[in-house]
Order: C-alpha cells, then sequence, then structure tokens
C-alpha cells in the first residue's frame, strides 16, 4: 500500500513544543492513510500551526498543540481519507475504510494547548 502511518503521541512535557530527541512519550492514536494522507500536516506547518522536526530522516516526527488533531481523533477518520485503495498483482480489486485505533479516550477532556508529537512512517 501506498501511504501513511500516523501514531500520535503524549510528551513527558506537553507545555513545549517536542524535540526530535523525545524518548519517552504514550501513544493517543494510530491510524493509515493514502498517498496524500500527510497533506493536513503539511498545511499545519505552513500556517504556522505545527512545527516539522524531521522529514529527512525515517520516520518524519512532527510537534503540534493537541486542538490541531482532536478533530481527527474525535470522527476517527484521517483528513482527506474515506477510503483505502486494496490491491492485488498490480491490480484495484476494492477498497477499505481506513482503520483508526484511540487508545487514550480521555484525550478529549484535557488541555487542548497540550503539545503533542506526531510520528509518520511511510508505507511504500
Amino acid at each position: 500500500m501506498l501511504g501513511w502511518s500516523f501514531s500520535v503521541d503524549h510528551q513527558k512535557d506537553s507545555t513545549r513544543p517536542a524535540t526530535a530527541q523525545e524518548d519517552e512519550h504514550d501513544f493517543i492514536a494510530f491510524w493509515q492513510s493514502h498517498t496524500y494522507g500527510l497533506d493536513w500536516l503539511d498545511e499545519l506547518v505552513e500556517q504556522g500551526n505545527a512545527i516539522c522536526l524531521s522529514r529527512v530522516y525515517y520516520p518524519s516526527l512532527y510537534t503540534l498543540q493537541l486542538r490541531h488533531v482532536l478533530p481527527v481523533m474525535a470522527f476517527r477518520q484521517p483528513p482527506h481519507v474515506r477510503w483505502l485503495p486494496r490491491w492485488e498483482n498490480g491490480k484495484l480489486i476494492g477498497r477499505d475504510r481506513p482503520q483508526f485505533t484511540l487508545i487514550d479516550k480521555e484525550i478529549f477532556t484535557g488541555d487542548p494547548d497540550r503539545w503533542v508529537l506526531i510520528t509518520v512512517f511511510d508505507l511504500s
């Protein structure tokens, strides 16, 4: 599958943006998206609402305030993604709804100004 795998993580110190060296964090949510699934994060970076910590090394790292990712988690729908193509032997054989896993359901009751770390893996 061509696309991206996302994990959203709590940071040890959520009062400030993350750094590329963050090593202590807890999962909040996980999902996969198709080829254009990274566009929403790039748009947030362009608007000044997210910081791209690394796209040179693998994986890509972003940090942003929770308020910018809460809508994604509330609707359990990755931005710009309705269906993921299912391929077999180079042929499109169907489509699937993206899988979305919300691990920390208490996330909606906390401070939306907390900073989180988003780790993105290329699935190609």
